[in-house]
């Protein structure tokens, strides 16, 4: 991951106080470039943008990124203020602002490619938590049993007010790490080993929030389990026939075809792919490479590293309802001096949850 620090500049600064002065300045900019692009994109596009070729992303075109006028209306706008600390309306001609909207936009094409952002998609984002007062959220599971019964004329509707509910509770959980600049490093213009400090300490936090977001699918139980049968297509079809059925009294009002999404391993994902392409009038069906088509609409195939790759299955999720997800602080550091180590420590927060509150909407698919 790069942050694009002007190290040159750092040089001409002279002496070791004003080069340590700017360059911890920079840091924590740079810092919050992740967390404005994230902010800044939507989970389809950010996801389109970092994942493996072979993923499919619907709803984003090719080659939507993100520019300078994205960056600058968010950093304009209300939504700044969990992310940056406050909103930045300064007028557009405004080189601090200009600077910092650049630089975020190469930020975004230096490091997406390196960013595993494809389980924003499978989870809803529980909104205003970032930055709030509000140390958890509440899934509910609520039902109030709606009949829709036929009326006479002159008949009276009676409203229901008896509510069967159950909650659980999400709490905030936080994630930290540390480490130290060496003096020597400034003293002696080492700044590749402030950039290689930097860069992973960064990418490591990213990489590991979505190993435990993806571990949240993948790690569920062998009562989602759907065995293979006759052939992939059918046995594609058999696993999201069998999470229509479950969810059927959930109060998802699924309908017959809803969307759903598949994750899979790099290894896998040419089978996925192969068997996807068995539409109705395809030669595979022609052929018989496929006894039936592809019965339902898939949105999104994640390709990601996180499923492993000894895994010999691949899992079809449907996204959202019950899958939440939160972040209530992103990325941030304070530094503090450490005389005895001639070195500035510097220490990590990030605060974030998500849950996948009903294990029917995900089918972990044999692959033979």
């Amino acid at each position: 991951m790069k942050l694009n620090i002007d190290y040159a500049a750092l040089q001409a600064k002279g002496n070791e106080g004003a080069q340590r002065t700017a360059l911890f300045n920079s840091l924590k900019a740079a810092l919050l470039y992740a967390p404005i692009m994230l902010a800044c994109m939507s989970p389809a596009e950010v996801a389109k943008a970092s994942l493996n070729p072979m993923s499919r992303i619907a709803g984003v075109e090719d080659g939507k990124g993100l520019d300078d006028a994205r960056v600058k209306a968010f950093l304009q706008s209300d939504r700044a203020t969990p992310v940056v600390g406050a909103k930045w309306a300064t007028p557009g001609d405004n080189p601090v602002l200009q600077q910092v909207t650049g630089s975020v936009v190469q930020f975004f094409q230096d490091n997406v490619r390196d960013m595993d952002l494809g389980y924003q998609v499978l989870f809803d984002d529980v909104p205003g938590l970032l930055g709030s007062n509000q140390d958890h959220f509440e899934l509910m599971n609520a039902s109030m049993g709606f009949t829709w019964s036929q009326q006479k004329p002159g008949g009276i509707i009676k409203p229901r007010r008896e509510i069967t509910e159950a909650k659980v509770s999400v709490p905030y959980l936080s994630y930290v790490e540390g480490f130290s600049l060496l003096d020597e490093w400034l003293q002696f213009s080492k700044y590749y080993h402030v950039e290689e400090a930097v860069n992973e300490f960064v990418s490591t936090y990213y990489d590991q929030k979505a190993s435990r977001h993806y571990g949240l699918i993948t790690g569920q139980g062998a009562g989602i389990n759907v065995a293979f049968a006759t052939d992939a297509a059918t046995t594609f079809n058999k696993a999201v026939a069998g999470i229509l059925r479950k969810c059927q009294a959930k109060g998802y009002a699924l309908g017959s075809n809803p969307q759903v999404d598949i994750l899979v391993s790099p290894e896998n994902v040419g089978y996925v792919l192969a068997f996807l392409d068995a539409t109705r009038g395809s030669p595979m069906i022609a052929f018989g490479t496929q006894k039936q088509p592809i019965a339902f609409s898939v949105r999104n195939v994640i390709v990601t590293t996180k499923v492993p790759a000894n895994d010999a299955n691949y899992y079809v999720v449907l996204p959202g309802r019950k899958n939440k997800r939160a972040d209530w602080k992103p990325l941030t550091v304070e530094s503090k001096r450490e005389p005895a180590a001639s070195a500035e420590d510097w220490y990590g927060k990030g605060q974030y949850n998500a849950i996948v509150g009903d294990a029917d909407q995900i089918a972990r698919v044999a692959l033979a």
